[in-house]
């Protein structure tokens, strides 16, 4: 792409990434027109294989984020909102936490006090 003094700065990106979505399509069609018969013959195997692995990794991701969200993040009832942690507590916190919270404090006042938000 030649430069154009008058185009805007992101008229001129958008322009550039026209260009190599051009170019990527250019590519993807030599090699299908160069590699038709090889694709053709491995496309169901690589399907039978690729699907049920995408299918592990997602479940993989999506507990991999229930856990954060269940070890770094603690849900204030009173407040309606999480609290994001630095670290998961301990037990000995956890009874410290319990027994504040009986006592009638917030629980933003005790992981601040304890040094435990992020």
């Amino acid at each position: 792409m030649k430069y154009e003094p008058n185009k805007s700065f992101i008229r001129r990106k958008i322009d550039d990434l026209k260009h190599e979505v051009e170019i990527a399509k250019y590519k993807a069609s030599m090699f299908w027109n160069r590699n038709k018969d090889e694709i053709i013959r491995l496309a169901p195997y690589v399907v039978a294989i690729g699907g049920p692995a995408i299918n592990v990794i997602r479940k993989h991701v999506v507990n991999a984020k229930q856990e954060n969200l269940m070890t770094r993040h603690i849900y204030d009832r009173s407040a309606g909102h999480y609290w994001m942690l630095r670290r998961k507590p301990t037990q000995a916190q956890w009874s410290v936490i319990d027994q504040r919270k009986a006592q009638g404090e917030s629980l933003y006042v005790i992981l601040s006090d304890m040094n435990l938000l992020k």
